[in-house]
């Protein structure tokens, strides 16, 4: 046969197996680990170690997220807040019951539900032993200032882990930061999560 024929038979076969940027539930529950560090202008290099209980809802373009992370001298710092960035509007729950309203300059609702677009596919790969192990897939995102590794399960019905290098910080600090995803659940188990609590204060408070 023909080796111009033979490759011109095949290629579309193996760009079909080729996996492609996804997305996975608009909704869904998850707890992330989170480790890493990036370097503070006025601190110097600052841990990130710890972390949160996610609550996703991107049709509703809100978020609940609850996480405990160690501060630079050891201690454990705790924060609830349910936040809704179209609006510029969150609201900060405190251990004693009550709660902070907070306002914020409104952005876009981010989806991070999605590989990015424009990523590419770098392998596949085996989560586990020979005898008990789970497919996934990995992809490569490369931004202005930060690159993105995205893992997924090989059918991209869940997240394993988003890792990020660059300008990772609040204020475009550069550093490292692996989250690792478990106990995903595709959905809210309880949407009322998502209302603020009548201890809540009236007047919003700049943040």
């Amino acid at each position: 046969m023909n080796v111009f024929l033979f490759f011109s038979l095949i290629l579309p076969y193996v760009l079909a197996m080729t996996p492609t940027p996804c997305c996975w539930a608009p909704q869904y529950e998850a707890t992330i680990f989170q480790l890493g560090g990036y370097v503070d202008p006025t601190y110097g290099p600052i841990a990130i170690d710890g972390g949160l209980k996610m609550y996703y809802d991107s049709i509703g373009k809100r978020m609940r997220v609850e996480s405990t992370f160690r501060n630079p001298d050891g201690s454990l710092r705790r924060t609830r807040d349910i936040v809704y960035p179209e609006k510029g509007m969150g609201y900060h729950l405190n251990d004693d019951g009550s709660c902070l309203t907070f306002t914020y300059v409104a952005s876009p609702f981010t989806d991070i539900h999605c590989i990015n677009r424009t990523a590419t596919f770098t392998g596949q790969q085996v989560l586990g032993s020979q005898t008990s192990h789970d497919q996934v897939n990995s992809f490569r995102y490369q931004g202005r200032n930060t690159t993105v590794l995205y893992t997924t399960t090989e059918n991209c019905n869940a997240p394993v882990r988003i890792a990020l290098y660059g300008a990772i910080g609040q204020h475009g600090e550069y550093g490292a930061r692996a989250d690792m995803y478990s106990d995903y659940y595709p959905g809210i188990h309880d949407p009322s999560i998502f209302d603020p609590p009548t201890t809540c204060s009236e007047v919003p408070v700049g943040r």
